[in-house]
């Protein structure tokens, strides 16, 4: 690992530090909305869930991100298996 370090240091030496990111961050809107489209004939729903999300500069953005993507395929298989999908 120690090498990996130095050789990634070694290779990234001469980039000259960047502008610092900006903080220009939106108010979330809060608002709830439900939205139903008839699908007649349709084998199946799409159902779409959101709630406010930190914003990129938050220490919790990165675990969340990674804890929402192995949450979402479990949640999937599960459903799938539950009802009969394969």
């Amino acid at each position: 690992m120690a090498a990996v370090k130095k050789a990634i240091e070694a290779g990234f030496a001469g980039w000259a530090k960047g502008p610092a990111m900006a903080e220009n961050v939106p108010k979330p809107k809060t608002q709830r909305l439900l939205d139903v489209t008839d699908r007649p004939g349709a084998p199946q729903a799409t159902v779409y869930v959101g709630l406010p999300a930190p914003n990129a500069t938050s220490p919790d953005n990165i675990p969340l991100g990674v804890t929402n993507a192995l949450l979402e395929g479990r949640l999937v298989l599960e459903l799938r298996a539950i009802f009969g999908r394969s």
